[in-house]
């Protein structure tokens, strides 16, 4: 493939007769702007002052807006509210939405004096001041030459969704003998099959055009190397940073109202290539990690099955109201824009626009890396609205279809390995499995996260919302309408989530890969803090503590009436070594206890003890009545969370099962067969069982019920009584006898 090299001469073909209302330019220190070296930074002692010299602009100026970007060290949201103020009086500088990531400076630089604005920042962690810069627009005439337009522009409405496309400068568009297309994809790197023309592929699929990443790397002007555990990407060539600017308007957009248009959004070079594809090789446990240059990097799908062409730019913009618009895209190099607005960077026509779900786009299939076996289904979702604080995307969502699969079969809902960032192409669905279809995909900790994640709007300025989960449901019911695949009672794994949606799940399991029932005692805490701020301070929009929302114990004995799936358990590697002492074992029995407090329905083992419960329990038929057993006799002490206090080794509620053929579960009556396992070393225990997940049987706060406990093997009754249901409807039989003979257990009004 030929080898791509940049010009800046070829990069910046210049208007020399520019002439606009609307004037955009950038003032910054060093040479990253169009006003290079015009800002400097003063810092004495917490005190830091930022200075713009604006004499370049012109005298008498109109200003229509201007904005101040700053930035964080690692994208960190800042705990306090930033506070920046002129230096000669005024009030704190505003942020601006929809983003939150830069600062009204209007009234600033019209009032600014002799040319020169000068801000104190009052108050800002975490701030790298000499990324700042200050973006003006104002009326006047082209100070410099702008940078060469988009053409091609061109607007797309489904779903909700308007993508905009257009062609990028002539110098980010790869050259035409390197651009290839793909005849079928395939988690195994050498089944991956190209072919020179358009055409149709695999299951008669269109050929999609790709390039390679070593193209891709050439054309950013990167390349990479391997850090062992890692790849570091580093410059080898400056490239000119181009950025795209996407307005939308009312009426149809032009140089002169460009002005009144919205800018809905910017986006950089080389967005319509999925670099997330890309591949990397290593060794043992993710050592020796090398970037694959063959990686096929295919262009984004705007439709269902219909790519960009090589060369084109996509922004997906999501309307908060129905009706028309109009939309258009301009260049900016180094902060400075090209303003120039006609018929090949604005499209001609308002298109309509709807309100809708959003829904993913439909990419490709691959075959998977076990005899193709299942296929997979690559989507892009482009999250906003409720299911994400600012505009988001594209994430990949993937969904494994074995064959045969017909409707009504079993479904699985996991999340992408290794959170969606490492080997994608190859990894992510690697343990799919060939009996059930299965839903895979990514969202911050599942659960919620701060409304300021990613900007500058401060913890004390921000709630923590239930974005991830809405985007989870809402995937969920995606997928559902599209396969109509066994539509509750699932299995899964996605514990803080699954555990709020039993009409979702039935089952949930985790092995040898320990979980984490309380973030604060794993290393997930750190990442708390940057999810939901400090831990005094985070809250939710519904007025709770938001660290306790990922604190398995919290939540169910908060909520003890509420049913949760069933939670098999296990931390197979023992208290001190392996993926527990990673997670930190005290997380594991203090989690287990406030699942037996509450009454909860639940098995756990550790250090890989085994009983029959290990391989009956999941293949059991769930969507019935469950029993929440407590305080059995024959638990193992799992100790206090030091790994030196309890038993070594063992079992909760490991040596009791269930039958799930003869469950009566009505208005006026439950019963239930239980019974001690075969392999159990002892023939019967005494333990609290609890009726949960129960359909039609639902006892009143107060109502009282009689109970018997009878031997199936004789029919003998071995003790009754009667009960009354607390203050959240549970009824509780303690201390029951149950023996591998099986017992009947009735309660009845």
């Amino acid at each position: 493939m030929k080898k791509i090299v940049l010009a800046s001469a070829v990069l910046l073909t210049f208007r020399c007769d520019a002439r606009a209302d609307l004037i955009s330019e950038r003032w910054a220190g060093g040479d990253t702007a169009g006003h290079p070296n015009s800002m400097t930074v003063e810092v004495s002692g917490s005190q830091v002052q930022m200075a713009f010299d604006l004499t370049a602009l012109p005298a008498g100026a109109q200003i229509y807006d201007a904005s101040l970007y700053c930035f964080t060290q690692g994208n960190v949201q800042p705990v306090e509210p930033v506070v920046i103020v002129p230096h000669d009086g005024g009030e704190s500088l505003r942020l601006e939405g929809p983003w939150y990531r830069s600062f009204d400076a209007t009234e600033a630089v019209r009032e600014a004096r002799g040319g020169r604005l000068v801000l104190l920042v009052e108050s800002f962690e975490g701030l790298e001041a000499e990324k700042t810069h200050l973006d003006i627009r104002y009326e006047g005439r082209q100070s410099g030459r702008p940078a060469e337009q988009v053409t091609g522009v061109r607007a797309i409405h489904h779903n909700g969704q308007t993508f905009v496309i257009w062609k990028e400068l002539a110098a980010f568009r790869p050259a035409t003998d390197s651009v290839f297309r793909v005849e079928k994809f395939s988690a195994r790197f050498e089944q991956n099959q190209t072919a020179n023309e358009p055409g149709t592929g695999f299951m008669e699929y269109d050929r999609l055009p790709a390039i390679t990443l070593e193209t891709l790397r050439q054309m950013q002007g990167l390349a990479s190397k391997s850090i062992g555990r890692g790849v570091r990407i580093y410059r080898v060539r400056n490239v000119p940073e181009i950025r795209y600017r996407i307005y939308r308007h009312k009426q149809k957009i032009t140089t002169e109202n460009l002005k009144d248009a919205k800018l809905i959004g910017e986006t950089g070079s080389f967005c319509g290539f999925d670099e997330k594809m890309r591949r990397i090789s290593y060794r043992g446990e993710f050592l020796q990690q090398q970037e694959i240059a063959e990686s096929i990097i295919p262009t984004l799908c705007y439709q269902d099955g219909t790519p960009l062409s090589p060369g084109e730019g996509l922004y997906v913009h999501t309307p908060e109201h129905p009706g028309r618009a109009y939309y258009a895209v301009t260049a900016v190099l180094k902060g400075t824009e090209n303003t120039i607005v006609g018929p090949s960077n604005g499209i001609a026509s308002a298109i309509e626009e709807e309100t809708a779900p959003l829904r993913p786009v439909f990419q490709r299939v691959q075959t998977g890396l076990y005899d193709g076996d299942p296929l997979q289904y690559w989507f892009l979702f482009w999250p906003a609205r409720e299911l994400s604080n600012i505009p988001r995307g594209p994430d990949h969502v993937i969904v494994t279809v074995p064959k045969g699969y017909a409707e009504g079969d079993p479904m699985e809902i996991g999340p992408l390995g290794h959170g969606g960032t490492f080997n994608l192409v190859d990894h992510s669905t690697k343990h799919a499995p060939k009996d059930a279809l299965k839903l895979h995909m990514i969202a911050p900790n599942n659960l919620c996260y701060s409304n300021g994640l990613d900007t500058l709007k401060s913890f004390r300025q921000s709630k923590v919302d239930y974005f991830s989960e809405r985007y989870l449901l809402s995937l969920i019911r995606w997928c559902q309408l599209r396969w109509r695949p066994q539509a509750r009672d699932l299995k899964g794994n996605m514990l803080h989530f699954g555990i709020r949606h039993p009409e979702i799940f039935a089952y949930l399991s985790f092995g040898t890969y320990t979980t984490s029932y309380d973030y604060q005692w794993a290393p997930q805490s750190r990442a708390l803090q940057r999810w939901l701020g400090p831990r005094q301070m985070a809250m939710t929009v519904d007025g709770l503590p938001a660290w306790e929302q990922f604190n398995i114990s919290w939540y169910v004995n908060r909520y003890p009436g509420r049913d949760v799936p069933y939670l098999y358990l296990v931390s197979g590697t023992g208290k001190d070594k392996g993926h527990t002492s990673e997670f930190g074992w005290q997380d594991d029995p203090r989690g287990w206890s406030g699942l037996r407090e509450a009454r909860q329905n639940f098995t756990a083992f550790w250090a890989r003890s085994r009983t029959e419960v290990y391989t009956h329990v999941p293949k059991m038929t769930w969507g019935k009545s469950v029993p929440a057993f407590s305080n059995c006799s024959l638990d193992n002490n799992p100790g206090n969370g030091d790994p030196a206090d309890g038993d070594p080794f063992g079992q909760i509620n490991g040596w009791l099962l269930w039958q799930v053929d003869d469950i009566v579960d009505e208005p006026g009556r439950w019963e239930m067969t239980v019974y001690v396992t075969p392999d159990c070393p002892v023939a019967s225990c005494t333990v609290g069982l609890t009726p949960r997940r129960a359909k039609r049987f639902r006892p009143e706060p107060g109502e009282t019920f009689e109970w018997t406990n009878t031997g199936v093997a004789d029919g003998k009754e071995i003790r009754s009584g009667t009960v009354t249901a607390d203050r959240w409807g549970l009824v509780t039989l303690k201390q029951i006898t149950v023996t591998k003979e099986k017992n009947r257990i009735e309660i009845t009004r």
